[in-house]
């Protein structure tokens, strides 16, 4: 498959995979991996993408290109580096939360910018050698200009010690614009801290937008000068995969949509940053995989849900 010719204006770079779903009996392959999930998801929110990861020309990396192809990401040309397509092992737990064993090889080729505005950056191929030493040189040396945003999605079995991923982590986050963790990653990350500290920690960081996901806990979007903390809706979850992947992408998109969330944003601000990613994420649980939503779908959702007076939506603010 040879890669597009168009111009992107995001440049995501991490893992691919295949998702060997196990769910009531059943058994189904889908395409996976944070970053290719956050791919996907931005160009079904309409923005032209460049994915550089690292798969094989086999039955799995064929099937991944063309999944994203068909939502208008160009796979980079330098990820075809692998003889076999990593994959993983995903057991759906009763409350729609999924278990998962990877087979996955971290090899991949250096990346590089070609004139993209925004990069992102993401989860096991940020911190498993050799790719984390590409990703964290890459970084390093990104122009000032670009957004950089990153989500350590933390996959504890496979990082190696806390203090490395850690320093790892920290490497990164501090050239971040945007950075989003999971409630777990975060006691993953500092044990000792609840929520609240951790987002203290990652503005004092000079990350200017911080998001933490709860799952069904809601989400804390937070700049220096206010943080929001907001419900998630009330839907049927089918599972939770893509979920959080779900919220980075459209975390991303809103910042694109609307630079003051990245130039310290209000407590309004992340109030709408805050209810169009939770939305989006409900979105995605309703249904099997990763199927992240389109831009027209949030939308609709959006309206819908606030058009509702007891949708249950609340919000906190800490002016700093």
């Amino acid at each position: 498959m040879t890669a597009q010719t168009t111009t992107a204006t995001f440049l995501v770079i991490g893992e691919s995979l295949i998702d060997v779903v196990k769910h009531a009996g059943e058994r189904t392959e889908m395409v996976g991996g944070s970053p290719a999930n956050v791919a996907l998801g931005l160009a079904r929110l309409g923005h032209t993408v460049r994915f550089h990861t690292a798969l094989a020309h086999d039955r799995h990396g064929n099937h991944i290109a063309a999944h994203l192809q068909d939502a208008g990401v160009q796979t980079d040309e330098q990820s075809w580096c692998l003889s076999t397509t990593s994959t993983a092992a995903a057991t759906i737990q009763p409350d729609g939360a999924a278990d998962y064993l990877f087979e996955i090889e971290a090899t991949m080729r250096a990346p590089q910018l070609q004139g993209e505005r925004y990069v992102h950056v993401g989860s096991i191929s940020a911190f498993m050698p050799p790719s984390a030493g590409l990703i964290q040189g890459f970084t390093a040396q990104l122009p000032d200009d670009v957004v950089l945003s990153f989500d350590p999605n933390i996959r504890s079995a496979l990082i190696g010690a806390h203090h490395d991923a850690l320093t790892r982590f920290e490497g990164i986050a501090r050239k971040a614009t945007i950075v989003k963790l999971s409630d777990s990653d975060a006691q993953w990350l500092y044990p000792d801290w609840d929520l609240g500290q951790v987002v203290d920690h990652l503005l004092f960081l000079d990350i200017p937008l911080v998001a933490v996901t709860s799952g069904a806990g809601g989400s804390i979007v937070a700049s220096p000068r206010a943080i929001v903390r907001m419900d998630t809706p009330v839907v049927t979850v089918r599972d939770t995969i893509g979920a959080g992947d779900t919220f980075m992408a459209a975390l991303i998109h809103t910042a694109q949509q609307s630079t003051d969330l990245v130039r310290g944003a209000d407590e309004a601000g992340l109030t709408r940053a805050a209810a169009y990613c939770n939305t989006a994420a409900a979105l995605t649980v309703q249904r099997p995989g990763a199927d992240l939503p389109t831009r027209d779908e949030v939308d609709r959702a959006l309206a819908t849900r606030f058009a509702n007076a007891t949708d249950g939506t609340q919000h906190a603010s800490a002016q700093r």
